[in-house]
């Protein structure tokens, strides 16, 4: 954010600037020495000038080719699934915070090595376990900055999904639900589900967000129990 800091410097300048430093952005997603990728095609990233917000996310070049990568999907990508950051003025990197965050990424089953009907096996034993399948929806982030509630896809800042979601949870209800958890909420985490939003799946006309997730102010995970 020193030097890109709107969508028109993302324009002139992301591209130079991931050649410039393509040792750096490998290092930092944690991508192995010996893979022959350019690491600046693996991320994207938005920018809400106005609101001093970045949000970074993997590409679909990422999703194209990382399986077939060993150790390809690293931690970091694998959590750059929508993390927002609000930064300050140029060379501030004190300013720059974690502000909202999804769910990391997930994969089908036999997709990866860790996934495959044996490793599952090996992981839970003989017994049952719970394998969700996502099927159509619009994944939305709420999150609070200076004292306003947004919302945002993992992907864009201000997509209309992320404007429609905001018609639906008010400041007032965020505050409300924060209330309950001792460390405060970051991040509230949802499918949202709308006439506007079928894809596969028909809603029957159905206007409702469905809890997926949620993060405290530290960016951890809250569990299941406490959702309920």
């Amino acid at each position: 954010t020193s030097e890109i800091r709107s969508r028109e410097d993302k324009k002139e300048k992301w591209a130079q600037f991931k050649k410039d430093h393509r040792e750096d952005l490998r290092v930092l997603l944690g991508l192995p020495d010996r893979a022959d990728i350019n690491p600046g095609t693996l991320m994207g990233f938005d920018i809400d000038a106005e609101n001093q917000h970045i949000l970074l996310n993997y590409s679909s070049e990422a999703h194209n080719i990382l399986h077939e990568v060993d150790g390809g999907w690293t931690p970091m990508l694998r959590q750059m699934r929508g993390l927002i950051y609000s930064y300050g003025e140029p060379g501030d990197g004190a300013s720059i915070k974690l502000i909202s965050r999804g769910f990391e990424k997930f994969f089908n089953a036999n997709e990866l090595p860790e996934n495959t009907y044996d490793a599952l096996r090996e992981q839970h034993g003989n017994g049952s376990f719970l394998a969700r399948y996502k099927a159509d929806g619009h994944m939305i982030e709420y999150f609070v900055d200076k004292g306003k509630l947004f919302a945002t896809t993992r992907g864009k800042l201000g997509t209309a999904s992320a404007v429609e979601a905001l018609t639906m949870l008010d400041i007032r209800e965020f505050n409300e639900i924060n209330s309950h958890f001792a460390d405060g909420l970051m991040s509230l985490i949802v499918e949202l589900v709308t006439p506007s939003t079928e894809v596969h799946v028909d809603y029957e006309g159905e206007e409702k967000l469905y809890l997926l997730a949620a993060y405290d102010i530290h960016g951890n995970k809250l569990s299941l129990d406490q959702l309920e």
